[in-house]
Order: C-alpha cells, then structure tokens, then sequence
C-alpha cells in the first residue's frame, strides 16, 4: 500500500495512475482503489461499494436535469463555463461536435468551454450537469433552432 502524505483534490489530479490503486491517507484511512478519470471525476472503490467525487471546494453551478423522452436541448456552445454531464438514470444522445455517443447510468463526458454540444433523451432521462467557470444562463449560443428556451 502506497502511502501518500497529501491528499487534497488539487494533488490528486498530479498522482500518477499507478499511485492510485492502494493507498493510505496520513490519518491511517486504506482506499482499496483510487483513479482520477479525465481530471474531473475521482472514483474511490471502498469495503462497503464506492464514491464518486465530481468537485471538492471548487467554485462550480450543479443541476439536475429532468428530460423528457425524445426531447433535448439544442445545439449549443458557452463562451464562459465548460459543463460536466453523469447520467443517472434513462439514456441519452451526447453529441459533440460531429462525434455522438449514447450515455447511460453510471456514464459521463466534460464538456469543454466553446465546444459545441447537444444532448437527446432516449427515455425520460435525469443528468446531473456540473458548470465550471463563469455561469450565466444567457452564456447559451444556440447553432440550430430547437424548443428550449
């Protein structure tokens, strides 16, 4: 078991992969498996399940979207804030760009500021949406004409 003296969030988004799967915090607590996916996300496996850790003491908007099957948000880039999606339940249609996935539970994509983006309920659908740096509702520039104003 690695034994690493600081743990705070900022510190591990610089831990090396290979540090992350065993180790021990400097007050004794054992995490059986640690891994940082695409900078945002901190997944921590424990004896009981696991966590999830999407920010910690970071200046950020939450929402939970509830979207209706068959309905989505336009097509869309924000000048100001990047937006980090999980699906919690339902399935979804993320298109980025000209790339477009299908997301379900447990699945997530970070948006990045002014990339262009839309997202598509195959069933009734609730995403939890995180938005990193300046929020303003106004910060929306809708590409394509859709009903979500």
């Amino acid at each position: 078991m690695v034994s690493l003296r600081a743990y705070s969030w900022s510190n591990v988004r610089q831990w090396k992969k290979e540090d992350l799967h065993s180790w021990q915090s400097p007050q004794g607590y054992a995490f059986l498996d640690m891994q940082v996916i695409d900078n945002n996300l901190l997944f921590v496996a424990k004896k009981w399940g696991n966590f999830k850790q999407f920010t910690e003491n970071e200046h950020c908007t939450v929402k939970l979207l509830e979207i209706k099957k068959g309905e989505s948000i336009s097509y869309q880039y924000h000048n100001y804030r990047s937006e980090q999606w999980y699906v919690i339940s339902g399935r979804i249609v993320v298109t980025k760009g000209i790339e477009t996935s299908i997301m379900i539970p447990n699945m997530f994509t970070t948006i990045q500021v002014k990339e262009k983006h839309k997202m598509e309920a195959l069933d009734d659908s609730l995403v939890l949406e995180i938005s990193r740096g300046h929020f303003d509702e106004e910060d929306i520039v809708r590409l394509l004409p859709n009903a979500d104003k």
